[in-house]
């Protein structure tokens, strides 16, 4: 067995035969490092059937764990595959592959012709047949275990779009009619250039530069590959609903989205139908993707108000109402789907990764905040350099996808996220400890007894 990327170490201080602390130490994943704050070293008190964590500030991002208060320290050392399947914008195009013990993360380049080495998998190499599909051999990896999929059925995993209510860029400026005069009534993005300039500036991601090569993958992939063989999976963030929009969500101490008020779901709706309208060509394919395919949509932080049904259904009824009186639509009828917070299928377990990430978690405003504060300077992530708003955080990402392997008991032999933007794909392996844990100083103190 070739040796692990990451290894980490899962240290379990028991009394009575229960769980009551656990300390995580990495080896060799990358450092953390976040406008000068360090994530090493994760310290986690648990109580009863949840997680109590302990929020000085390494622990802003520590990994969520929930065990059964009865549950006895008895886990042997094993290993995981972790996938990070990237992003799809800024005109860089990644995604996740996993069919059968197969797995891997491809990029997506129009202006490549591509040129892969086919494997033993026979439903991704039709992937791999796409013009314009490669992928380098460290991303090629075999899922480990007695939870390898199914090898009938193609898991895709696109990652995250942040798809904006932006006119597409091929989109003209429309003149001001005259008898609208220069005040500041604003109207319709397609009738006023006062509002079409201002959703042009709604592009933070600069994700429009990757929507056409979505509409071309979709299609591709509908034409290479049995759709009823295929389980296609949009990681989360598919929309940008938060540079320059307001804030419909508040503060919550868990991990829930709650709407501001009654109005915030028709507020929310209306900018998610107003995405579809610009960009209805992108979202019709996943209409017509839905028709053969296993469909499956989740949200991740961006998207959070996603997790409403309120939302969602308020969304359908913009898009419902985009006609003229006499029935004409004004732009095509596409569908906002419902979305999970996580999925499971086939040994594979994926979320968007927001879980483990403080400040972006669900029900926290302060990514909300650090996204419009940035977004209000005029300047564009790609402007801003992401190493200085946000960075991969790999080691509390890590952690989190190995926290929940050993929570779900190890019923699966590959996580997936995306929320990061950086593609990556890693063997895990995790080993545990006894011992005893004590916080004092500012500091961590270990003893151990041996591994379990």
């Amino acid at each position: 067995m070739l040796p692990p990327d990451y290894t980490l170490r899962f240290i379990w201080q028991e009394k009575d035969g229960k769980l009551k602390v656990v300390y995580c130490d990495e080896q060799d994943v990358p450092v953390d490092t976040y406008l000068g704050w360090g994530v090493d070293n994760v310290y986690i008190q648990m109580k009863f059937n949840e997680i109590s964590a302990n929020y000085s500030y390494l622990d802003e991002y520590a990994a969520s764990v929930t065990v059964n208060k009865k549950q006895k320290v008895q886990m042997p050392k094993g290993r995981f595959l972790y996938m990070d399947v990237g992003r799809w914008l800024d005109g860089k195009q990644s995604f996740g592959l996993i069919c059968g013990d197969d797995a891997m993360v491809c990029d997506y380049d129009l202006s490549s012709a591509g040129s892969c080495k086919p494997t033993r998998c026979d439903l991704i190499n039709k992937v791999l047949e796409i013009p314009g599909v490669s992928y380098v051999p460290a991303n090629y990896k075999k899922v480990i275990g007695p939870n390898a999929g199914d090898s009938d059925r193609l898991i895709v995993i696109l990652p995250d779009m942040h798809v904006p209510g932006a006119p597409p860029l091929d989109a003209k400026k429309p003149e001001r009619p005259s008898w609208w005069g220069d005040g500041d009534f604003m109207g319709n993005w397609r009738e006023d250039p006062k509002a079409f300039e201002r959703a042009n500036q709604l592009d933070f991601f600069n994700s429009r530069a990757s929507i056409n090569a979505m509409v071309k993958f979709l299609k591709a992939l509908r034409y290479k590959v049995n759709p009823s063989k295929v389980v296609l999976v949009q990681i989360g963030d598919m929309y940008e609903l938060w540079a320059g929009h307001s804030l419909e969500y508040v503060q919550t101490d868990v991990a829930a989205v709650k709407l501001r008020s009654k109005m915030s779901a028709e507020f929310v709706g209306s900018w998610i139908g107003t995405i579809h309208d610009m960009h209805a060509d992108l979202f019709e394919q996943f209409d017509i993707c839905n028709q053969n395919m296993m469909l499956v949509f989740l949200h991740g932080n961006h998207d959070s108000y996603l997790d409403s049904l309120d939302v969602v259904a308020e969304a359908n009824a913009y898009i419902e109402q985009g006609k003229y009186p006499n029935g004409e639509r004004v732009f095509k009828k596409t569908t906002v789907y419902p979305r999970l917070t996580s999925f499971q299928v086939n040994g594979v377990y994926m979320e968007h990764g927001q879980r483990v990430d403080g400040p972006n978690r669900d029900g926290s405003v302060e990514g909300w905040q650090r996204t419009n504060s940035a977004f209000d300077s005029g300047k564009t992530m790609a402007e801003i350099g992401k190493k200085l708003f946000d960075t991969t955080r790999r080691r509390s990402f890590v952690t989190g996808a190995a926290a929940q392997w050993v929570v779900q008991e190890k019923n699966f032999g590959c996580y997936v996220m995306g929320h990061t933007h950086s593609p990556e794909l890693k063997y895990v392996e995790v080993i545990h400890q006894r011992g005893s844990i004590s916080l004092s100083g500012g500091k961590i103190h270990i003893q151990t007894s041996g591994a379990m």
